[in-house]
């Protein structure tokens, strides 16, 4: 028996996945270039805020491109 994992969940996944080594990455450079702990500390989940909406974001804005009627006439979906 197996189990398919939906896309969607998948795709949160990646999405923390790319926060979270870009938080570290931008932190432990910002270290290792004198920046003090506390500001690590602070700027840590700022960046890992601002990547993950950014990527989402992105991600959205190109599946609703992907979906978009090529005749530039919107399709409403509650009729389908």
């Amino acid at each position: 028996m197996s189990h398919s994992v939906p896309e969607d969940q998948i795709m949160i996944v990646a999405l923390l996945a790319i926060a979270l080594c870009s938080a570290t990455c931008l932190t432990g450079l910002a270290t290792l270039l004198g920046m003090p702990l506390w500001g690590g500390l602070i700027l840590f989940p700022m960046t890992g805020s601002i990547t993950l909406l950014l990527a989402a974001t992105v991600i959205y804005g190109m599946k609703a491109l992907s979906d978009a009627p090529q005749d530039g006439v919107p399709q409403d979906h509650a009729l389908v």
